[in-house]
């Protein structure tokens, strides 16, 4: 495949990587705390060049954590600085993180 192709559909070395992210808050916890929560975090991944991209309006389901750069990708580092963040959190009873996954083409994966 030609090096033009790739680029378009986002293979090989113009992969993109991301990760998987379930954020299970506390029962019980007010709707503004939550929204005060997501509002930090998405604040949180900007400073780091990513971009949280959900598919629905609940935490209790995956989302997916990319670069906010065309071709970039998310790291090992970003897992664990984003597993540090949100563990610093007294509303998040607990988190689950995947492993780096290509953000294009694999399937989701993560439950809760």
């Amino acid at each position: 495949m030609k090096k033009r192709m790739r680029k378009k559909l986002f293979l090989n070395e113009y992969k993109s990587l991301g990760f998987e992210l379930i954020i299970e808050v506390k029962k019980g916890t007010e709707n503004d705390k939550i929204i005060d929560l997501l509002d930090d975090f998405i604040d949180f991944l900007d400073e780091r060049d990513l971009s949280i991209n959900a598919r629905d309006n609940e935490l209790n389901s995956a989302m997916l954590i990319t670069s906010s750069l065309k071709y970039g990708s998310a790291s090992n580092e970003n897992i664990n600085a984003c597993e540090s963040w949100l563990k610093n959190k007294e509303i998040v009873k607990q988190i689950k993180i995947g492993n780096l996954i290509d953000s294009w083409y694999d399937k989701s994966t993560l439950t809760l």
